[in-house]
């Protein structure tokens, strides 16, 4: 599915996170991302390749998707590809995203043209409330928006998809279970939980 932005065509995605809340990791003041689903409209949950297990792996796969050192069937490198990509509570994975751009050496900008490693927002001075978040990675890759559907759909995501009798309704996960060990390999089922979320 693409979608327009000014002059410019976004492919469109969906984005959703899994983190840490079993009884070490708050009682610890620690999280961090266990499990992320990233899927479009021809995704299908069987998919390995919709899930990844850290942000470091999900930037790099932003940075790669919108890079335009891709070749096209012909051979000819193809245009910057432009990513508009739906959160539910953007706040919350822009809370874990942004620390790792800023890792990484990107700098906040009003302004992306001819600049690389950028990002703004539209949020609140804490990011307590993010509506919106782009970010560029080289000055010819393309760019990454990212949009919070809570603040299109107010309410819990389990509501929306009940009130618009969505075929995908929110399901259940343990959230408590401790999935800290580095080599942590998430279930079939847990997979299949965050790809209904996405």
């Amino acid at each position: 599915m693409k979608r327009r932005i000014g002059k410019s065509w976004f492919s469109v995605w969906a984005f959703d996170i899994e983190t840490h809340a079993d009884p070490v990791s708050v009682r610890e003041g620690k999280t961090g991302v266990w499990l992320y689903s990233f899927i479009n409209d021809k995704s299908k949950i069987e998919d390995e390749r919709n899930y990844g297990k850290s942000m470091e792996e999900f930037i790099d796969k932003l940075n790669e998707l919108t890079s335009s050192k891709k070749r096209n069937h012909h051979g000819k490198e193809n245009e910057p590809k432009n990513l508009l990509i739906f959160i539910w509570n953007l706040a919350f994975e822009w809370s874990f995203l942004l620390p790792k751009l800023m890792e990484m050496g990107f700098s906040y900008s009003d302004d992306f043209k001819g600049k690389a490693f950028v990002f703004n927002s539209i949020s609140t001075k804490t990011c307590s409330s993010v509506w919106e978040a782009r970010v560029k990675f080289g000055e010819e890759n393309g760019t990454v928006v990212f949009r919070d559907l809570a603040k299109v759909f107010p309410g819990s995501l389990r509501n929306v998809a009940k009130s618009f009798g969505l075929e995908t309704q929110k399901g259940d996960i343990d959230y408590q279970k401790d999935r800290r060990a580095p080599d942590y390999v998430p279930t079939k089922e847990e997979k299949e939980y965050n790809f209904k979320d996405t």
